[in-house]
């Protein structure tokens, strides 16, 4: 039996990953600290080359009595890495930071579904989401809030989308029936 063998046989998983960069990194860290450490899976790519991530599962195993410390190293943030990097977590305190998410029945928001449910409505359903579209803004004009100029164009241009198709449909049910 190998020495490499030897070493193999007594370790534990850590950490897995699902990205080969971020297992590098943290393998990186571990040996840093003088942890002696061994990558096992592969990335899997075959058919789905292209799409940006690999499907894969990367254990990073260390020796049982390394696991400890391994572990604690982990859940550490890197040193010198600033509190504000996106994906790190730093400990409670940036639970307090959390942004609202946008309110999906603002007046910004019925304004851009208007656009989109109008611009889809040309390819999918035409009558039927231009019906929605036009509930839509007609939700809008309801409301006494003040609209961005973005937001106002989005409601005219769907507007005007609407009219025609409803306006096309009319004429081709009408043909239809005489």
């Amino acid at each position: 039996m190998s020495q490499d063998d030897a070493m193999h046989q007594n370790l534990v998983t850590v950490e897995t990953f699902s990205d080969q960069f971020q297992a590098e990194l943290a393998r990186q860290r571990l040996e840093q600290a003088g942890i002696p450490t061994y990558l096992n899976g592969e990335a899997t790519t075959g058919a789905f080359v292209g799409l940006g991530r690999s499907f894969s599962t990367i254990k990073l195993e260390v020796r049982e009595e390394d696991l400890e410390r391994a572990r604690e190293l982990l859940a550490k943030p890197p040193p010198g890495m600033p509190p504000d990097v996106p994906g790190v977590s730093t400990g409670p305190e940036d639970q307090d930071e959390v942004e609202p998410e946008p309110d999906p029945d603002s007046t910004e928001a019925l304004t851009a579904r208007a656009w989109r449910a109008a611009v889809l409505g040309m390819l999918l359903f035409p009558p039927c989401l231009h019906v929605y579209s036009l509930w839509l803004i007609a939700r809008v004009a309801a409301r006494p809030d003040d609209i961005s100029p973005e937001g106002t164009l989005k409601m005219y241009a769907a507007l005007v989308l609407d009219g025609l198709i409803l306006v096309a449909a009319a004429f081709i049910v009408r043909a239809m029936l005489y």
